[in-house]
């Protein structure tokens, strides 16, 4: 239950970020976030990307004032694969942006690996609060293997 409200917030928070930053939030393409953030309507997912190194990356102005960033790249991302890259206070996390994510899905996982394999050693579905590594374990992980 608490994993299924994170990923809701999640979900509102990028929406709402999404149309203050850009202005196009309240387009029909996204009813499907809406849907999912205020209502709990269908089960989208939310990917966690396992860091290889150990260490986190952020600044201090993220754990004061934490916020997204849509760059050319990101939005670039966000129309080719219809999936939404971030990091929130130093973990990363995938979402996607299309309500038929899964037609897409297998590409955009492949183009991930390929392109985040020097700072992840995996992409892992958020089924669970505890999936996401916020106690740091990676820290102690000694492989590089990739983890799906």
């Amino acid at each position: 239950m608490i994993a299924e409200q994170f990923k809701r917030g999640i979900f509102k928070i990028f929406l709402e970020e999404y149309h203050r930053q850009i202005g196009t939030g309240m387009d029909e393409r996204y009813n499907f976030i809406r849907e999912y953030a205020r209502y709990g309507l269908g089960d989208y997912p939310m990917f966690y990307l396992v860091p290889k190194l150990p260490v986190l990356f952020y600044s201090e102005d993220e754990f004061i004032a934490p916020r997204l960033n849509f760059s050319p790249l990101q939005l670039q991302n966000i129309a080719d694969y219809e999936f939404y890259m971030f990091n929130l206070f130093g973990h990363g996390f995938l979402i996607p942006t299309h309500r038929n994510w899964h037609l897409n899905n297998h590409t955009y996982i492949k183009h991930a690996q390929n392109h985040l394999k020097d700072m992840y050693r995996g992409i892992k579905l958020i089924k669970e609060f505890k999936d996401v590594d916020f106690a740091c374990n990676f820290m102690e992980f000694k492989g590089s293997h990739w983890d799906v």
